[in-house]
């Protein structure tokens, strides 16, 4: 596995670029290594990719840092009721994903 940066090792999962930069932007700033794997497709074949990061992210490093991030689907407007629910459903569905990953053998 491939890390940018020489400090703490960070794997960031989601599955929108743009949410994630500014959080890229600060740990580059910080010195700190970092990865981002994306949650996006077939549930199956993302499992499966991330218990393969995840094994090779933790070899490399096992003080791994992981952190899930999302954001509201139309981030230019006023977060509403409906829109903060799916992006909760979003963002614990993703999350139950990486757990599935990390707890396979």
């Amino acid at each position: 596995m491939r890390w940018a940066g020489e400090g703490h090792a960070w794997l960031l999962i989601g599955d929108d670029d743009a949410a994630v930069q500014p959080l890229l932007d600060v740990l580059t700033a910080r010195g700190h290594r970092h990865q981002l794997l994306g949650f996006a497709g077939d549930p199956t074949r993302t499992r499966k990719k991330l218990e393969v990061a995840l094994r090779a992210a933790v070899a490399d490093e096992p003080a791994l840092r992981i952190f899930c991030i999302s954001r509201p689907s139309k981030p230019d407007s006023a977060p509403s009721t409906k829109s903060l629910e799916r992006m909760q459903i979003r963002v614990l569905s993703g999350t139950r994903r990486l757990f599935r990953a990390a707890g396979s053998r």
